[in-house]
């Protein structure tokens, strides 16, 4: 199975599988951008109090909602701490900056640190981040989407071998992930570095949320790898002077039921509620 993974990029037709890569993320970014504008339109002016949110997926509308977006929108954490803050008449009126994009991981927010500084310049951080770094994948980003350019038949068997042994994959590969261990902290190092340089105010990381029990058997030592990668978050905070928001805690705490989605791994609405709530009581005292 690990050389047919390796065969997935190399023997693709390496133009076919960029293009199927740069409309993957095209579409991602896409969404991300319109989620961002709409935010952006709802700045209070000439606003004294700017927070830029950096998240994946968990900070976005699920996809079957993008399509209202401004129904949706109001639900998100991003849109809450907005009213939060403006409504604060002691912080003059706020802006969010929020960047939420599926599939996003810690090396992609350092690529949009570096790309929008002015983002950051002035701006209480929040990142968001670490669900995709973490999860043992069956397939990579490039490896997912080569099974597509394979024949029918061809990518149904290699998708439902992935399926048939996962756990055993998984415990063959436990460090087939998007984003190393070493790599986050490094990364998580280098957006404390960037925040500085930028000029940004203060720089909060979250916790990623151990995922319930339903996805333990299928992923062996889950709960280790999520908290192996919670702890680095916790240290290389530390290091470099960045709170802390533990939303993994936070959202065990109310009972995971209600603070996930029905998929197990998003916020509901009482999800975005909380983590909201959390971190403008933590960043502004409000």
């Amino acid at each position: 199975f690990s050389l047919c993974r390796t065969l997935l990029t190399t023997r693709s037709a390496p133009a076919a599988l960029a293009r199927k890569i740069d409309a993957e993320f095209n579409t991602t970014r896409a969404d991300a951008d319109r989620m961002r504008a709409a935010l952006m339109a709802r700045a209070s002016p000439e606003a004294a109090t700017r927070v830029s949110v950096i998240a994946d997926s968990l900070g976005l509308p699920r996809s079957e909602e993008m399509a209202d977006l401004p129904a949706a929108l109001d639900a998100t954490y991003s849109a809450r701490i907005l009213a939060r803050l403006q409504a604060a008449p002691a912080l003059s009126g706020a802006v969010v900056d929020a960047h939420c994009q599926r599939f996003f991981t810690t090396d992609d927010a350092v690529d949009l640190m570096l790309e929008r500084p002015e983002a950051i310049e002035g701006a209480h951080v929040l990142v968001h981040l670490g669900l995709n770094d973490c999860a043992v994948r069956m397939f990579l980003t490039a490896q997912r989407l080569a099974c597509a350019l394979l024949p029918r038949a061809v990518s149904d068997e290699v998708v439902g071998f992935a399926r048939t042994y996962r756990a055993d994959i998984v415990r063959a590969f436990p460090t087939h992930q998007y984003v190393p261990l070493d790599r986050l902290r490094a990364n998580l190092h280098r957006m404390a570095e960037l925040t500085r340089q930028s000029g940004g105010l203060s720089l909060t990381v979250a916790t990623v949320i151990v995922v319930p029990m339903k996805f333990w058997r299928g992923t062996p030592d889950i709960c280790r790898n999520f908290t192996a990668y919670n702890h680095a978050i916790m240290e290389e905070a530390a290091r470099s002077g960045a709170r802390v928001l533990d939303v993994d805690r936070l959202m065990w705490q109310h009972g995971n039921a209600a603070t996930l989605n029905k998929d197990g791994m998003h916020l509901s609405a009482r999800g975005h509620a909380l983590l909201a709530d959390f971190y403008v009581k933590a960043a502004f005292n409000v």
